[in-house]
């Protein structure tokens, strides 16, 4: 049986004035990792329609190992350094994948 893929969830909760400047970078990072970095699938960064300065971010890959590769590496502890004093809160979450569904059809990862 393959390996389940896994997810990586951030929630971000940028400083006042910093949403943009925090978009831009997250946007950059992704760009990077999914020309440079192996295993990483896609990725979504979305907003709170309430609160504009709250962020979660999900990412999915190929499988968790690939995904710590990722967290180890310099390019990310780089992207870190300009992310986080844009913002008041930083948390990363590793997942791996139990069960999703795609309009009718349902898969088990």
């Amino acid at each position: 049986m393959a390996e389940p893929l896994a997810y990586s969830v951030g929630m971000w909760t940028t400083k006042s004035g910093q949403s943009d400047a925090f978009v831009k970078i997250w946007e950059d990072m992704v760009n990077h990792v999914t020309k440079n970095a192996k295993g990483g699938i896609d990725f979504t960064l979305a907003q709170d329609a309430d609160q504009s300065n709250m962020f979660i971010s999900f990412g999915r890959w190929e499988n968790i190992d690939v995904f710590k590769i990722w967290l180890e590496s310099p390019e990310f502890e780089s992207y870190m350094n300009k992310i986080k004093p844009l913002c008041d809160d930083v948390k990363i979450r590793t997942m791996k994948g139990v069960f999703s569904i795609k309009g009718n059809i349902a898969l088990i990862s």
